[in-house]
């Protein structure tokens, strides 16, 4: 384990829609595939070939979709070798892939993977293979708190982006990718950032609040690709890098979310419930979107759309996207010092 690391254990939190906890074997499937996954994939794009269906392979398969996200226009593909004929159907498990096997069969859909399935392996598949053996060598070669515990720091400072408030708010949906206009916001994060880190966990809470877990772990699915990030514009240090690539960049990171959201029971709003969202505004709006995302039994999210709507859906949002995008060179220089 390495120094200087704030390890926690997040994923005993999650609950499904019922409230109930996930098998430990779900769970320690979770850390697993996440370590290997972070571990195995540099910043250059790859295509993946996940070779066999055992509930540790398709928990590799979520976790190669919560990652794989990259600012070029080519989807990655996520290849599963399969004979099960009701494959589809377990992927649509909420320990799995949940809503997103629907979602990105939508004409609509603009996501930036793709999800195949084959019955057998072949050295015509594209990508690269992966089995369960990789994946237990690799846990078998790491130390325990390496797999079963997450470092949060990275989660923690991005979280404080939204302690910003007003600063970000006030800013008019126009011009959202010229970083100018971030200047004051981007001064009072380098301030936010010289804070001691805490938990990201407070257990009181995340006992008792669904969706106070799910937004945490949003958190660090988000920073978990901070690395790529920089990687993908070959440069972490160089702000005017960070600056010229904000729209990739920000465009990259909403459609990681939207597979995010649904990977974690989140689905689209309906036509009902968007022609109630449209016919109210102020506060009474505010309301019912809260209300929507806070079901914890059937969670619906209006963000879930492509980039272009969500311009003229809820444009705020854009610009959390953006600045996000700005602080990741703050936040990675913060953790080296």
């Amino acid at each position: 384990m390495k120094k200087n690391t704030l390890r926690e254990c997040p994923f005993e939190y999650m609950r499904d829609r019922n409230g109930n906890k996930f098998s430990e074997e779900t769970v320690g499937n979770w850390y697993k595939s996440r370590a290997f996954v972070l571990d195995r994939l540099d910043g250059n794009q790859q295509d993946v070939v996940v070779d066999g269906d055992s509930p540790l392979m398709l928990s590799v398969v979520r976790h190669l979709a919560l990652y794989s996200h990259y600012i070029s226009n080519k989807p990655t593909v996520i290849t599963l070798v399969s004979q099960n004929a009701t494959i589809e159907d377990e992927l649509k498990k909420e320990e799995y892939l949940c809503h997103l096997v629907d979602y990105l069969k939508r004409a609509d859909c603009d996501l930036d993977i793709e999800l195949r399935t084959v019955k057998e392996f072949s050295d015509d598949l594209q990508g690269v293979r992966i089995t369960e053996s990789d994946v237990n060598e690799f846990v078998n070669k790491k130390g325990h708190d390496d797999v079963y515990t997450v470092d949060t720091r990275k989660a923690v400072l991005a979280q404080r982006i939204y302690e910003l408030g007003a600063l970000i708010d006030n800013l008019t949906a126009e011009d959202i990718h010229s970083t100018k206009r971030y200047a004051m916001a981007l001064d009072a994060f380098e301030y936010l950032l010289r804070d001691k880190i805490k938990p990201l966990i407070d257990k009181a809470q995340w006992e008792n609040d669904p969706i106070k877990v799910k937004n945490g772990l949003s958190s660090i699915y988000s920073a978990d690709c901070f690395e790529l990030r920089a990687f993908a514009i070959n440069n972490d240090k160089n702000y005017k890098k960070w600056e010229e690539n904000n729209e990739a960049l920000s465009i990259s990171e909403h459609a990681r979310w939207v597979v995010e959201r649904l990977i974690m029971g989140y689905r689209p709003i309906n036509h009902e419930e968007r022609m109630q969202y449209e016919s109210l505004f102020g506060q009474k709006r505010q309301a019912y979107f809260k209300v929507l995302k806070n079901n914890v039994q059937d969670l619906a999210h209006i963000d879930i759309c492509s980039y272009r709507d969500l311009r003229r859906i809820d444009p705020n949002s854009l610009k959390y996207d953006s600045f996000l995008m700005l602080a990741i060179p703050r936040i990675l220089k913060r953790l080296k010092h």
